[in-house]
């Protein structure tokens, strides 16, 4: 086969390979724009190839969510954008689920920021500037609930800088309308409830309770004339 035939095919191949992912995204955007048509909450974003699929919402404060990633090396994400800038003037804040790795970070002294609630604070990874603030705001009903609500839908990262810049991401596992739709709903209501109560009063760190077993081992020594241990903070 002569080599000018050889690179007409290769050429004809890689046009064909790229027609067909043009057709594919120019689908995928249409059903989009078509699932999104007069939503009241959220609308079609702007993003086109290579970005991917977009929307953001109707009202303030505004959220804007992209599809991104799909590769080998790059898994498919949400990737949201907002701003809550009253609560980034008065403290950073991260937010995350905690993971296997939880414990072992806070033993090489990375400190989370600890609400007292034992089963909110199994669950999430909290850190920020201003602990007690933190624990001050995440005390307020409405935050709580938001905070709840945002990684049920399925978040799994929320940062928010001191410029009041937030960012969040969550798995994707298509490239579904509704998923997105929920996702950008519920971080629009955490930042909004995070800049609402931005200035609720800040609550110290709660004091460590003892356990079962240092309570039983208390009440022997004094039983017994012995000291009793007293537990040391380690910061």
């Amino acid at each position: 086969m002569e080599p000018f035939v050889i690179i007409a095919l290769q050429l004809t191949f890689v046009a064909g390979v790229i027609g067909i992912a043009v057709f594919a995204h120019k689908h995928a955007r249409k059903k989009w724009l078509a699932a999104l048509d007069n939503d009241p909450d959220v609308a079609p974003g702007t993003a086109s190839w290579p970005a991917g699929l977009s929307l953001h919402t109707r009202r303030a404060p505004r959220i804007q969510c992209t599809a991104r990633g799909g590769g080998k090396n790059n898994p498919p994400v949400w990737s949201l954008e907002g701003e809550a800038r009253r609560i980034g003037a008065r403290t950073t804040l991260d937010i995350s689920e905690e993971g296997l790795l939880g414990g072992l970070r806070e033993k090489l002294g990375w400190q989370d920021v600890h609400t007292g609630d034992a089963g909110f604070d199994a669950r999430y990874t909290i850190r920020g500037s201003n602990p007690d603030a933190i624990r001050g705001v995440l005390a307020v009903p409405a935050v709580h609930a938001a905070l709840h609500a945002t990684f049920g839908a399925g978040m799994r990262i929320v940062r928010i800088s001191q410029d009041g810049s937030v960012v969040a991401s969550a798995p994707r596992s298509g490239r579904e309308s509704h998923e997105a739709r929920g996702l950008t709903l519920a971080l629009q209501a955490l930042t909004a409830a995070l800049d609402e109560h931005a200035d609720a009063p800040a609550v110290a760190e709660p004091v460590p309770v003892p356990s079962e077993g240092a309570k039983l081992a208390a009440s022997s020594a004094s039983a017994t004339g012995a000291p009793v241990p007293i537990p040391l903070k380690v910061k």
